[in-house]
Formats: C-alpha cells, sequence, structure tokens
C-alpha cells in the first residue's frame, strides 16, 4: 500500500474515533434548567395523606413557579386523590400535620400577605387562615403542633440598646441582642396566649414526645460569621411549665443540628469533629446527649459516611440517609447494628414514615430526574414505588451512562469521580472532555442525573447528552470517603485538589477515553476556585468556564461573609499567622502561566465570593493577553434567582466553549 494511501487511512481511521459534538443534540437547555425540583415533604402520621412543595423555572415568565401538592394514598402507595392546593400563593413551608392525621398547617403567601393556612383532609379545596386575625401572626417565624388542637409558634425582636446609625458602620461591630417570644393558639380560636420570652434568636425548635419540653437552638447574630462565634450557637431545652428551667445541652464551638431521642435523650449531628476540638467538618458523627447528666457519647464508632439526614422511629430505632463513595444510602440502625438498606446508585433526600410503616422519600437516580417515591415497609425502600412523574419529559429521553471511576494521585492515594458518557457511545470513540468541579469543598458528586437546585452550575448530564464525556471529581476534601479524606485538604486548600483532578484527567487520557486537544475546564463556587487553580497549573484545557470563585486568597480574607470555612481549609491559620501559606494555596498563585480562553461569570452581589474577586482575575488575564469575559448579573449573589440569568450563563458557557473548542 503506498504511503500516501495509509496515511489517509489512518486520518480517517482517526477522525472516525473522534466523537463530534451536537450542540443542538440531547437535553434542550431550557428544560434542563426548567426540571422539577421536591421539597418539604410531609407524611401524616397514619401514613395516608401526603403533601409536599415543587419549584421550576419559567422562562416565558422569568420567574421560579412554587407549588403545593396534597396526594391521599392507600396503605399499598396506590393514589386514591391528587391536587394542587392554594395555586396563587408562594413561600410555602413549615408543613405540619395534626397527630390525629386530620389538618394540614402551612405558611404561605398570598395576595393578602405572609400568614398560617389549615387544609382539612376531609375538604381539600377548603384553604383558609388558621386564624381569622391574620394580623396576630404577621411575624410568626417557625410553628410546631402541640396536640391536635394547640399551635406553638415563636417571633424574634432585637432588644439592643444600642441606636443603629443608618450612615455608618462600626468595626468591631456589635452583637445584636435578641429575644425570642413563645406563643401558642388553638385551631379554630382567635385567642394567643403569650408562654415566654427568652434571650435567645430560635431560628428551631421541637416539642418534646411528652409535651413537656421544648428543644431549641440559638443563632448569635453578627455581621460577620467568624469561628469566634459559633462558640455561641448551641442548642437548649426549656421546661414549658417552668420557662426559667432552661438547661444547655450542646457546648462545643461549632453549629450541631439536634433533634429528640425520647423524653431524656437528644441525638446530635455535630458539623465538627468533637475529639479534635478546633474547627473543622465531620458529618459521620452522631451523638447521643442525656439530659439529665450531659453524658455525650456516639451512637456508633464505626460509621464513616456522609451524614445527610435521619429518621427516628422510636429510641433505639432510626433510618439514616448518609453518602458513601459516589452515591447516596439509607441505613437501618437498630440499637447498636447499623446495616446498608439500599443498593441503588442515588441521591435522596426528605424521608418520611407513617405509623402503618411506610415511607415517602424524594429521589434522583442515574435512569430518573427528581421524583417521589413509596415504600411499604424499611426493606421496600430498596425497591420503591414511584408516585410522582413530574419529570418524565426529560427522563424518558436518551439518558448518558454514569459510572463511577477510580485513579491513584500523585500521593498514591485513590480518588474517585463520576464520568458521564453520552448515550449510546462507547468510551473507546476519545471522546471531547469536560471536567465539572463541585463546590464546597465539603460536598461530593453522586451517580445520578442532576444536582438539584443548581442546574445552571452544575449540568454534567446536559452536556453528555451533546457529546462531550464529563468527569466530576470527588478530590480530597470530598465527603463520603470517610473523616481522614475530608481532612486531607485542610492546609492544602488548592495544591492537593488540582493534583486530584490532573491525575484524574491523566488517567482518562491514558485510556484513550478522551481527546486531549478537546479538554474544557469549568466549576462554580469552590469548583471556579479550583477551575482559576488549574488554568494556571497546566494549559492542558483549551477552555475555562470560571463561576464565582476567589481568585486571590489574600484579597480576599475579610471582605466575604465568614471566616469559617477558610479557617479550615487553611488548618486554622489565616494570613497574618501563615502568609506564605495563604499565597502558595490561592487560585491565582501560577496566575503568568496562564493562557486558556476562559469565560468568568459572577454575581454582583454575591458576598460568600465577592464580586471583586472576578474583576481582579479578569483584568489579570486581560494584562495577560489571554482571551477572557466576564458577565457580571446585577442583582444576584452566590445564587441565582432570576431564570432569565440562568439560562443567558449557560447559554453564554455553550456558545464559548462552540467558539474556542478544536473542531
Amino acid at each position: 500500500m503506498k504511503p500516501k494511501i495509509l496515511l489517509l487511512l489512518l486520518l480517517l481511521i482517526n477522525l472516525s474515533l473522534a466523537q463530534s459534538i451536537n450542540y443542538n443534540k440531547g437535553y434542550t437547555i431550557e428544560d434542563y434548567l426548567s426540571q422539577t425540583t421536591i421539597d418539604g415533604i410531609v407524611l401524616s402520621p397514619d401514613g395516608h395523606h401526603l403533601a409536599f412543595i415543587t419549584n421550576h423555572d419559567d422562562f416565558t415568565e422569568n420567574k421560579t413557579v412554587e407549588k403545593l401538592y396534597y396526594y391521599h394514598i392507600d396503605d399499598a402507595g396506590n393514589i386514591l386523590n391528587q391536587q394542587q392546593i392554594l395555586e396563587d400563593a408562594s413561600g410555602f413551608s413549615n408543613l405540619r400535620w395534626t397527630p390525629d392525621s386530620k389538618n394540614l398547617l402551612f405558611k404561605a403567601k398570598d395576595s393578602v400577605g405572609t400568614t398560617v393556612f389549615i387544609m382539612s383532609v376531609d375538604t381539600p379545596n377548603q384553604i383558609t387562615p388558621v386564624l381569622a386575625d391574620r394580623t396576630s401572626i404577621e411575624k410568626l417565624k417557625f410553628f410546631q403542633i402541640k396536640n391536635n388542637t394547640e399551635v406553638i409558634f415563636n417571633t424574634t425582636h432585637d432588644s439592643s440598646t444600642q441606636k443603629s446609625d443608618e450612615d455608618i458602620l462600626y468595626f468591631p461591630p456589635s452583637k445584636k441582642v435578641l429575644h425570642s417570644t413563645y406563643k401558642s393558639f388553638a385551631i379554630g380560636s382567635n385567642k394567643i396566649d403569650s408562654l415566654f420570652t427568652i434571650p435567645y434568636n430560635t431560628y428551631r425548635f421541637e416539642i418534646s414526645p411528652d409535651k413537656k419540653s421544648i428543644l431549641f437552638s440559638d443563632n448569635p447574630i453578627f455581621s460577620y460569621y467568624s469561628a469566634e462565634s459559633y462558640k455561641d450557637a448551641h442548642t437548649y431545652i426549656i421546661n414549658l411549665d417552668n420557662p426559667k428551667d432552661i438547661k444547655q445541652v450542646t457546648f462545643h464551638k461549632y453549629w450541631e443540628y439536634c433533634s429528640w431521642l425520647g423524653n431524656d435523650k437528644v441525638i446530635s449531628v455535630p458539623a465538627g469533629n468533637i475529639d479534635l476540638k478546633k474547627d473543622n467538618r465531620s458529618y459521620s458523627q452522631f451523638r447521643i446527649i442525656n439530659i439529665n447528666t450531659l453524658s455525650n457519647t456516639p451512637l456508633s464508632n464505626n460509621f464513616d459516611h456522609r451524614i445527610q439526614d435521619y429518621l427516628v422511629i422510636n429510641e433505639d430505632e432510626m433510618i439514616i440517609q448518609a453518602d458513601s463513595s459516589t452515591s447516596s444510602y439509607f441505613y437501618h440502625y437498630n440499637k447498636d447494628n447499623i446495616r446498608k438498606v439500599t443498593n441503588q446508585n442515588a441521591t435522596l433526600n426528605h424521608l418520611k414514615r407513617g405509623s402503618n410503616g411506610a415511607y415517602v422519600f424524594a429521589q434522583v437516580t442515574e435512569d430518573n430526574f427528581e421524583e417521589i417515591y413509596f415504600a411499604k415497609s424499611i426493606d421496600e425502600l430498596k425497591n420503591p414505588k414511584k408516585l410522582t412523574s413530574f419529570n418524565d419529559k426529560l427522563s424518558n429521553q436518551p439518558k448518558p451512562s454514569i459510572e463511577t471511576v477510580r485513579w491513584k494521585n500523585s500521593d498514591g492515594m485513590y480518588v474517585e469521580g463520576v464520568l458521564f458518557t453520552p448515550p449510546g457511545v462507547s468510551k473507546k470513540e476519545k471522546l471531547p472532555l469536560v471536567v465539572d468541579i463541585h463546590g464546597g469543598p465539603f460536598s461530593s458528586r453522586n451517580e445520578v442525573l442532576s444536582l438539584n437546585g443548581l442546574p445552571y452550575y452544575y449540568y454534567g448530564s446536559l452536556l453528555a447528552t451533546k457529546g462531550f464525556m464529563v468527569l466530576q471529581p470527588n478530590y480530597r476534601g470530598s465527603t463520603g470517603r470517610g473523616q481522614a479524606f475530608m481532612d486531607a485538604i485542610n492546609g492544602f486548600a488548592r495544591s492537593r485538589p488540582v493534583d486530584d483532578i490532573l491525575t484524574g484527567v491523566a488517567y482518562l487520557i491514558d485510556q484513550k477515553w478522551v481527546d486531549p486537544d478537546k479538554m474544557v475546564v469549568m466549576g462554580a463556587s469552590y469548583g471556579g476556585h479550583l477551575t482559576n487553580s488549574l488554568l494556571g497549573a497546566t494549559n492542558q484545557f483549551k477552555v475555562g468556564l470560571s463561576s464565582c470563585g476567589i481568585w486571590n486568597e489574600i484579597a480576599n480574607y475579610g471582605v466575604n461573609d465568614g471566616d469559617v470555612m477558610k479557617m479550615i481549609v487553611f488548618d486554622g491559620k489565616n494570613p497574618v499567622d501563615d502568609l506564605e501559606l495563604y499565597r502558595k494555596e490561592s487560585p491565582d498563585y501560577e496566575m503568568l502561566n496562564i493562557k486558556t480562553p476562559t469565560l468568568i461569570t459572577h454575581g454582583e452581589k454575591d458576598i460568600r465570593v465577592p464580586t471583586s474577586n472576578a474583576y481582579m482575575m479578569y483584568y489579570t488575564l486581560k494584562d495577560l493577553g489571554v482571551d477572557v469575559e466576564m458577565m457580571i448579573f446585577k442583582d444576584e449573589g452566590h445564587t441565582y434567582s432570576k431564570p432569565s440569568n440562568k439560562i443567558a450563563k449557560v447559554k453564554a458557557e455553550l456558545e464559548f466553549i462552540k467558539r474556542y473548542l478544536p473542531k
């Protein structure tokens, strides 16, 4: 065979192996970004009445549409009646069933204002304010139902004696003196009784099973959430018969989520590691607090998964929802034994249980976008019945294949990531690659189709249906791999995650799954931080998409909404303690190497990562001669509220890829 003919054949073979991108293929941007998410699921005590909230973006009206639904179901999960209730309202929250399962109470905003509404299961079409005098509970913050007729609620007011000056900000700022007043009313009556006022800012509370006490959490208000402020954030118990009897039950300098476990025990999930006695993050600990002795003991010493939620069945039994590796599972705790109940890859939320032993919950899988599911028992959680079909239009389209991949980083440690491959495409076809980096950093990605709530930031399956292979790396600092893996980012905020990601990309290239000349890197929040870091660490990527990420750690110090997370990833140090550490672990450390065309997007009113980071990065890259563009979204913060801005961001990013990625 002649050399020229052989060369031509080889070229044709290589072209056939290189997968082309079709931006008009797969999910439309509008459909993907308007997927329905589910929140606030509540199941009546008898297990027969279900209420929940849905949200989706309407791009025609340019608003997020919020709806409240009611379902009547039997013991097998068959739907006997379903309807949307209170259609011309929004701001649904605090959904609560009365113990007899006859009435649903909830907060919402209608044309008159925000109040508490009531729905009877006997007449679900008749939704009325729970009190005729709506003004009497205008400032209601949170409520719980004590029994079939009595509701307890709280309001908060500022008792500071120091007068505020609207024209001047004083530093150090004074702590607000907040008081919470608890009141009660009987359903069907307009009479409101004041119970007590306490010098705490209560943001949530629970009534004990015997109805004699309240468990509440205090959230001190500061203008800047420093690590010091968390020393005053604790959980307390107050005796309803003697409100002066207040007992503090948590004493650590980090936030803890607590709830009742019987009448004399509290279960706590601390955000920090109780054994290290310093600011840290730990999501794998359960603590049992005896309210009489204040003893604080672990529920289990060998449970090392990220706890997302839990459901108490009785004092000795609960269902735990936790992330392990790249999925979320249900675990059954029975006294000292914890067993894994489910096996399917999923992201789980809002598990609720009825007295008939039935369960309902929301779930996203590798095959279905978010829906509500039903199970008749604990063991049937592994094979639940699908109740809703809000996202069937998306779920019924060709979907990418999703799997977990593992590789070794430069330190010899295994790192995992979620890999999306386009529908019907083999990994042997040398695909264009998008590295989609999660935020946090203390979070992770699961083997599922979508991340609920932020599809305009992280849209792996959308990209995959258009021909990209997508890698979502769970770098060091990610959850689901145990405490040591999460702690490994501390003191190495940039360098270790960058190594984890680049070794993952090298692994995909070595497998000959991706085209090394067609690679994109993108991320938002801490994912934006790492995108900025990677642009300086390598010129492998042909396109960079940076959203709301830090650019200069030293310049960013003190100008955002708090230093708690920063102090953790910098191993408890601030710039005064170790300026060189901040310099070396800052995303702009290798900025002089950047050559990659970059699109920067940022919310104008972002206080988590101030917009100054975007401006600094833009002008730096511009001065370096890099092709760089920036979009600042007015009136948006760290997350976006206007659907028009969400879709504009995604469309601009896809157009930027199309323009700069080699054909």
